[in-house]
């Protein structure tokens, strides 16, 4: 399919999605740069399109995904089967909404308990923007998961064609910011200098526009062929790092051992960029259908991130236990817990081939835990380390993470 049908096409078909990211990239240009000057509701008017655009696709796939089952429950006539859609609309939109003030929320009553100062305007907009962002990051997955079970593809398929659609979206990015560049340059040279404030709202919107539109384009477009480009950059380029990678660790960790090293601060960092990078690529290389030893090692390969996150709780803990529990560490906490569910899921539908354990459930895993992390009372990262500090007495938690 040409690039100007399947845009037309996702256009066509997901009406209140296109029409909402155009509202959300001009309404970010013209709030660019000015978070003194403008006001908190028209960033709030930002986040409520933002949330309109993820919202809708996320109830539009569930619809698409158990079309069988709701008209079932609303009865076969197509008007119950709309009227019901309409109504998640906006279930699905107050949610997002209601969850985003709450973390607003969550984040000035922890400054204000750490502090004891209010929140500037500045900080106010930008935990908006965090919390926005948060929201996004749990409908995300769960609208990733849908597609995948609406294409019937495997994860692993699926993550490399989503991984390449990606890379294009971002290439284009990159000719756009050029071709600004370059046309600035032109008209500076030719017609006099352009306003900062001018080149940079075009700017943003041209790149709020192609990125989040092209991330819904990509997540949706994952049919055809795979590219000889993107066998040889993941399988041949990306994977043989990742390898190289693992060959580093294991003589760090044979180090530490004959040393009697405790591990060093930066272990975390390492292992978990190991576990995002290396695992994922290991996973989008398995979706290469081509069968070879080289897939074997690549199957296996998570199984070797075992020790690494072993290494991830001793180093982890090791920190709680001298300095206390902060967000950060927070954070920590809930990427080991989804490791060790990645790596079992993996283990048990990849290795030991059990077809009941879809690999994807790791996404509403992943979902889940955003969830409890940011939104969960008393249990978010906002106000448990504060409580779990104070129970234990903890005074020295301002140590550099």
């Amino acid at each position: 399919m040409k690039t100007k049908e399947l845009i037309l096409g996702f256009v066509k078909k997901y009406k209140i999605e296109s029409v909402a990211v155009l509202i959300f990239s001009v309404l970010s240009a013209v709030a660019f740069d000015t978070y003194v000057t403008k006001p908190m509701p028209l960033f709030e008017v930002i986040a409520v399109f933002a949330f309109v655009a993820a919202g809708t696709f996320l109830v539009d796939k569930i619809f698409i995904v158990y079309e069988n089952e709701i008209r079932q429950n609303v009865g076969n006539k197509e008007t119950s089967f709309k009227v019901a859609r309409q109504i998640a609309y906006s279930v699905v939109l107050v949610l997002e909404y209601l969850l985003c003030m709450w973390a607003v929320y969550l984040m000035n009553h922890a400054q204000i308990l750490r502090e004891a100062t209010v929140f500037s305007p500045y900080e106010q907009i930008h935990a908006l923007i965090v919390a926005a962002a948060i929201v996004l990051e749990v409908v995300l997955p769960i609208v990733i998961y849908l597609v995948i079970k609406e294409k019937r593809l495997s994860l692993k398929e699926y993550m490399l064609k989503l991984f390449m659609n990606s890379i294009f979206v971002f290439v284009i990015c990159c000719v756009v910011l050029a071709g600004i560049l370059v046309l600035y340059l032109i008209c500076e040279a030719l017609l006099g200098t352009i306003p900062y404030y001018i080149i940079s709202r075009i700017i943003v919107f041209l790149l709020s526009m192609i990125s989040f539109m092209g991330l819904f384009v990509s997540i949706e477009n994952v049919d055809g062929r795979q590219s000889l480009f993107s066998k040889i950059l993941v399988r041949y380029i990306m994977q043989i790092m990742v390898f190289i990678g693992f060959v580093i660790f294991y003589i760090y960790l044979v180090k530490i051992i004959v040393k009697l090293e405790l591990p060093s601060n930066q272990v975390f960092v390492v292992c978990t960029t190991l576990f995002s990078i290396g695992l994922m690529t290991s996973l989008m290389s398995l979706g290469v259908n081509e069968e070879s030893k080289y897939n074997i090692a690549t199957k296996f390969l998570p199984v070797a991130f075992i020790p690494a996150l072993i290494l991830q709780i001793i180093s982890l803990g090791l920190r709680i236990g001298q300095h206390g529990l902060t967000q950060n560490r927070y954070v920590g906490v809930m990427i080991i817990i989804f490791e060790i569910v990645y790596l079992v899921f993996y283990i048990r539908n990849e290795i030991l081939n059990k077809e009941r354990v879809k690999l994807e459930k790791v996404l509403l895993v992943a979902s889940l835990l955003i969830l409890i992390s940011c939104f969960v009372p008393k249990i978010n990262m906002y106000e448990l380390p504060g409580i779990c500090n104070k129970v234990f007495n903890v005074k020295n938690i301002d140590v550099n993470e």
